[in-house]
């Protein structure tokens, strides 16, 4: 079993909601990876996202999920409600081999807070 911590130098690139937004704008095939529970997925997501939660990544998972080897080197957009669990994830992910791992900073929060689209809602009022 591994252990990782969270340090002041991510071995990851951050990047904020509006860049994400905006190359969401131009290319709706953007690797997306929420890593969040399946539950917290299904109620609230960024469209297209695949899921696989962070306590759950492994080689076997993300394959299942659509993103094995062929997307070992793409860029994989990362994120959970803050950016806690994502970064956890960049760092796991990077473990196993995938080397673009970008973590969408502040999570749904922040994406949520600066109103950009792109997200899909189960919630029935």
């Amino acid at each position: 079993m591994s252990f990782y911590f969270l340090t002041q130098d991510p071995d990851h690139d951050e990047v904020h909601p509006d860049d994400v937004a905006a190359a969401l704008t131009n290319d709706e095939s953007l690797a997306l990876l929420d890593v969040r529970s399946e539950a917290e997925h299904n109620s609230l997501r960024l469209t297209n996202s695949k899921n696989v939660p962070v306590q759950e990544l492994s080689v076997e998972a993300l394959e299942a999920a659509g993103l094995g080897k062929a997307a070992k080197n793409k860029e994989l957009y990362v994120y959970c409600r803050s950016g806690g669990r994502s970064a956890m994830a960049c760092a796991i992910l990077k473990d196993l081999g995938y080397t673009n791992v970008k973590n969408i900073s502040g999570g749904l929060l922040e994406w949520e807070a600066a109103g950009h689209g792109h997200v899909v809602s189960d919630h029935h009022d």
